[in-house]
């Protein structure tokens, strides 16, 4: 089984100040299921949208923090303002996965999902 979700615009704003959110904030998924995330970007800033598990998230934290440059993972797509990207990731095993923006400061500011992984 195939699905596509779509991520309501990140890094729009309702008030003067930013709010970093990915809507909605959790996903349920079964094994084996391939899921297209398609994330639109209609900030003013740059996002990322990262998947992978808590040790992943934190090295992907790691190297940005570095000033390494991620592009070319596979784990991961950066959308500029004004843009909408997609990711394709068939889901295996159970447990949790997450998707965030580790540009500074989002991912501490709340820019992170859960997605629960069940057979």
């Amino acid at each position: 089984m195939s699905q596509v979700i779509s991520r309501r615009p990140i890094g729009r704003s309702t008030s003067p100040r930013s709010i970093l959110e990915f809507d909605p904030d959790s996903v349920e998924v079964e094994s084996g299921e391939t899921v297209t995330f398609e994330v639109t970007n209609e900030g003013k800033n740059s996002h990322e949208f990262v998947l992978g598990d808590d040790s992943y998230q934190e090295e992907h934290a790691a190297e940005m923090s570095g000033g390494e440059e991620m592009s070319g993972d596979l784990n991961q797509i950066e959308i500029e303002p004004g843009e909408t990207k997609s990711l394709t990731w068939t889901f295996i095993g159970d447990g949790e996965v997450r998707y965030g923006c580790h540009e500074p400061g989002h991912y501490e500011g709340g820019m992170v999902g859960t997605i629960d992984m069940r057979s």
